[in-house]
């Protein structure tokens, strides 16, 4: 059984438009319950933005290959970066922001390590660390040297594009993301799903339906399921199929049906309805069956050989009420060993977790 990494706690300073903020993520009371953890607030109040300091911290742990000097104490960005991570970080009229994480990891043994690391980014572009090496070589071990079959990318990280981000053991899935419609272009499919910074410029077009990281992976299992490629062989391809059958029929009522060529060498695939009729393409779904279908199997995909923290911004974008609360029991469903972490405007999210799995953000008496 692969071990577990779940974050207890985070707080910020002075990070985009939070002043101050502590959060404790609540445990289940015991360890076969869903860990799962609802966050809920007006707009305005910094739901997203907690997401977005835990990515980038664990961004700047992930990044020592791109950094001119990664050491203890202090690390240097080439310049374009350093000032991404300036305008996108401190909060108007401030001189720095931080951004401190606590992390628990369950060993193979099930001892328990705690792992602090944190962050400063002053005005001036000096980006100060603690710990954050011993993340990097802690998120190493959790992997276990699983593949992961997503490549590492961030492109999600501020909402630049409708992708999530992805670096271990952080899943993010913002509130912009798209099931994007057209085929897959050959060359994306034998590649694989690219890495892409959040601080490229260009590195992805929106139209693009070749960027698209769940249907990049619906049809990798689906060619490596058939054996058409050794280059995108998988051992879990066949368990794949499985699983995004029984998502198409449990919310559409549709199963796989065949692939099917399309303009300029791209794929796509197509379903049928499970009482009869012909086949049509899965762009002919609704936009909720589409985006609650390919969330839970991208979250399997990503995380069932390596548990991850989820993080997922509006998880009822698209639905219709009646699945708010489906969606919630199906995250554990399908992926139990996950730490999830969800914002939500949804009273029917909000309230499909115990009140001790809840956390309501308030304005302050300054604010």
């Amino acid at each position: 059984m692969p071990p577990r990494i779940r974050l207890n706690r985070i707080q910020i300073t002075n990070f985009k438009g939070i002043d101050h903020l502590v959060i404790d993520f609540p445990q289940p009371a015991f360890d076969h319950d869903p860990d799962i953890c609802v966050m809920g607030s007006e707009n305005g109040l910094g739901k997203t933005s907690v997401f977005e300091a835990i990515g980038l911290v664990n961004w700047i742990a992930a990044s020592e290959h791109i950094a001119e000097d990664f050491n203890f104490g202090l690390i240097k960005f080439p310049e374009s970066i350093t000032k991404s991570i300036v305008e996108k970080s401190i909060r108007g009229g401030e001189g720095y922001c931080a951004i401190e994480v606590n992390y628990m990891l369950n060993q193979q043994d099930e001892r328990q390590k705690q792992y602090f690391c944190g962050i400063s980014v002053s005005n001036d572009g000096n980006i100060s660390e603690k710990g954050i090496l011993k993340l990097v070589r802690s998120r190493d071990f959790v992997r276990n040297g699983k593949y992961l079959p997503v490549g590492q990318m961030s492109q999600g990280l501020f909402g630049e594009f409708p992708e999530p981000f992805f670096i271990f053991p952080i899943f993010y899935m913002n509130s912009y993301r798209k099931v994007r419609e057209g085929g897959m272009s050959l060359q994306a499919l034998i590649e694989g799903t690219p890495r892409v910074d959040w601080h490229s410029n260009g590195a992805a077009r929106d139209g693009d339906a070749s960027t698209s990281t769940a249907k990049n992976q619906m049809l990798r299992a689906l060619m490596s399921d058939a054996g058409l490629f050794e280059d995108i062989a998988d051992d879990d391809a066949s368990e794949a199929l499985d699983l995004l059958n029984r998502l198409l029929g449990q919310f559409a009522n549709v199963k796989l049906d065949k692939l099917k060529p399309g303009d300029r060498n791209t794929i796509d695939f197509r379903v049928r309805p499970l009482d009869g009729g012909g086949s049509f393409s899965f762009d002919g779904l609704s936009s909720g069956q589409k985006e609650i279908v390919s969330t839970l199997f991208l979250i399997w995909r990503v995380t069932h050989d390596s548990p991850c923290i989820v993080l997922i911004d509006e998880p009822e974008l698209h639905l219709n009420a009646q699945w708010h609360k489906q969606v919630v029991r199906w995250l554990h469903k399908i992926a139990p060993r996950n730490q999830y972490i969800l914002a939500t405007h949804s009273a029917d999210v909000f309230a499909a977790v115990p009140e001790s799995q809840r956390i309501l953000l308030r304005r302050g008496p300054d604010q």
